[in-house]
């Protein structure tokens, strides 16, 4: 669609590259690194006009997943980039952070790959909650994964579980997104048990964290607000749509 949409007449150019980046932050989570690098990285080379801050996010999330696996000077040098970047500073404090988690933090490579996490999406969990199980400990991708696969195959109990200790960790730069879905996912199943006022403050949670990326806050935060009208008057509102089913 967004290929589609290149030579469309009279497109907004600054909508169509926000969207270009959003879909590789949804590649990156539900196909793995190397279909989210295919679209970042034409992005980090020639970055649009518009939005100004896309070339430095496009470096940020490349350094993110080189780090994760394993591949410091590259993530070194790419977050590099982003902190000294002096036409847009939006990204520069998390560019900083990774730098600093790279000195002090090992990074072996992450045990995860993107066939797993393709085929959990595209074919449902199967066989591979115990593969992330095995990972877990190590990893907080896998851990995020692991109660992926449960909430995909119906098990809310377990799921929240997982999410809970995906939280409940110290992450470094490169595993900050693990760490904010796991709120948005918390969110939902506390919604999902009619606990609005947890929904909402779990929804708040992760839009403190994503309020770096133009309009994405906009998007958890408008989710918080809905969970806190449910709240006060549930019967005033449709019923909401709310966990991922299994495929």
């Amino acid at each position: 669609v967004l290929d589609r949409l290149e030579d469309a007449p009279e497109i907004d150019r600054a909508s169509l590259e926000t969207l270009r980046c959003y879909h590789a932050l949804g590649l990156r989570v539900i196909a793995g690194h190397a279909a989210a690098r295919a679209v970042l990285e034409p992005v980090a080379a020639a970055p649009p006009p518009h939005p100004d801050w896309a070339g430095s996010f496009a470096r940020l999330e490349l350094a993110q997943m080189a780090a994760a696996e394993g591949r410091v000077d590259e993530a070194r040098s790419l977050a590099t980039r982003v902190r000294d970047d002096a036409s847009n500073d939006r990204f520069r404090d998390q560019a900083k952070k990774l730098l600093k988690d790279l000195e002090k933090r090992p990074t072996a490579g992450d045990p995860v790959t993107d066939a797993q996490v393709a085929r959990l999406y595209a074919e449902g969990p199967g066989d591979l909650t115990p593969e992330f199980d095995a990972a877990a400990e190590g990893s907080v991708r896998a851990a995020f994964y692991a109660a992926e696969a449960r909430l995909l195959a119906g098990d809310r109990r377990g799921a929240l579980r997982g999410f809970r200790d995906v939280h409940a960790r110290e992450v470094a730069a490169w595993d900050g997104i693990w760490w904010l879905l796991a709120s948005t996912r918390i969110g939902e199943i506390s919604a999902a048990d009619g606990n609005w006022r947890s929904a909402a403050n779990w929804m708040g949670r992760a839009a403190g964290e994503i309020q770096d990326v133009d309009k994405l806050d906009w998007l958890l935060q408008g989710r918080q607000r809905y969970f806190e009208e449910l709240g006060e008057n549930a019967a005033a509102w449709p019923t909401p749509t709310l966990l991922p089913a299994a495929p």
